[in-house]
């Protein structure tokens, strides 16, 4: 969705894996959106 002002997100921003993977994420984050974007690429999408 897009961002809406006032709501409880401080920023809303798009990361590559590589900046993701310097962040304190929580749980299974990482692991996640490392499956999601690492299929992208895998398919050519």
């Amino acid at each position: 969705g897009e961002p809406v002002a006032r709501d409880d997100a401080e920023a809303a921003a798009f990361y590559s894996l590589a900046e993701m993977v310097t962040m304190p994420l929580a749980g299974d984050v990482f692991e996640v959106a490392e499956e999601l974007l690492g299929s992208q690429k895998n398919t050519g999408a």
